[in-house]
C-alpha cells in the first residue's frame, strides 16, 4: 500500500468521523486533502462514497426527513449538476481550485454570523443549485444545505 492510499484514506475516514458527528462535512473535509494527495481523487469517488452514505442516512432517518424539502433541493440540483459539470469542463486547475476555496471560505463566514434564512422553497431551490453545483465539480454539496437547515 502506497503513502498516497493510507493518506486517503485518513482523509475519508476524518471526513466520515465528521460526517457522523456532526451531520455535514464529509466531503468539505476530504475533498481538499484528496486533492492535494491526487486530483483524480475528486470528485468521482467521493460521489460514490457521498452517495452510499446519504442513502444509508435516509434509510436511519426517513421518520425525521423533511421530504418537501428534499423536493425542493433536488429539483435544484437538476440545474445545480449541469453548472457543476460545464465549470469542470471550462475551469482550468487553477482558477478552479480558487473558486471551490472561495465557496467554501463563503459557507463558513455564512454559518458563522446571525443570517439565519428559513428552509423555504425559494431557498431550498437556491441553496439545491449551489448544491447541485459544488456537489458535481468538487464533492462538497452538502454546506449549501446545511447553512439553510441549521
Amino acid at each position: 500500500m502506497t503513502l498516497a492510499a493510507i493518506l486517503a484514506g485518513l482523509a475519508v475516514f476524518t471526513g466520515a468521523l465528521v460526517q457522523g458527528t456532526v451531520g455535514y462535512g464529509m466531503n468539505l473535509i476530504a475533498a481538499p486533502l484528496l486533492a492535494l494527495v491526487d486530483p483524480a481523487l475528486v470528485p468521482v469517488p467521493l460521489l460514490v462514497v457521498a452517495l452510499a452514505h446519504a442513502v444509508l442516512s435516509v434509510v436511519r432517518e426517513r421518520e425525521d426527513t423533511d421530504w418537501p424539502g428534499v423536493r425542493w433541493a433536488m429539483l435544484g440540483r437538476i440545474p445545480g449538476t449541469a453548472l457543476g459539470v460545464l465549470a469542470v469542463a471550462v475551469l482550468a486547475p487553477g482558477p478552479f481550485a480558487t473558486v471551490v476555496g472561495l465557496a467554501v471560505l463563503v459557507c463558513v463566514v455564512l454559518s458563522l454570523v446571525s443570517w439565519r434564512p428559513r428552509p423555504r422553497p425559494g431557498p431550498l431551490l437556491v441553496a439545491g443549485i449551489a448544491s447541485g453545483t459544488f456537489g458535481t465539480a468538487a464533492s462538497i454539496g452538502g454546506p449549501p444545505l446545511a447553512l439553510l437547515y441549521q
